[in-house]
C-alpha cells in the first residue's frame, strides 16, 4: 500500500526524518491540493504520498478513498 512514515524518515534518527517531514508539510498552503483527491498536500506529504497523483498506488481508489473511506 503506502510507505510508512518511518520508512522515509532518516534511518540514522527517525525522529528527525518525521520532524523533516512535518516542517515541509508546513511549508505547503494549508488549503492547497493539487491532484483534487480530497486530501490536502500537507497531509499527503505526511502520509508519505503523492500531492500530484491522486491515485498514488495507481489501484483504482483514490488515496481519500483509502485513507478516509476504506
Amino acid at each position: 500500500m503506502y510507505p510508512i512514515v518511518n520508512d522515509l524518515a532518516d534511518k540514522s534518527d527517525k525522529n528527525k526524518g518525521i520532524d523533516n517531514l512535518l516542517k515541509e508539510a508546513e511549508k505547503v498552503n494549508s488549503n492547497l491540493d493539487t491532484d483534487s483527491d480530497g486530501l490536502l498536500d500537507r497531509v499527503e506529504i505526511v502520509l508519505g504520498i503523492s500531492q500530484n497523483i491522486s491515485d498514488t498506488d495507481n489501484d483504482g481508489y483514490s488515496d481519500y478513498y483509502k485513507w478516509y473511506e476504506n
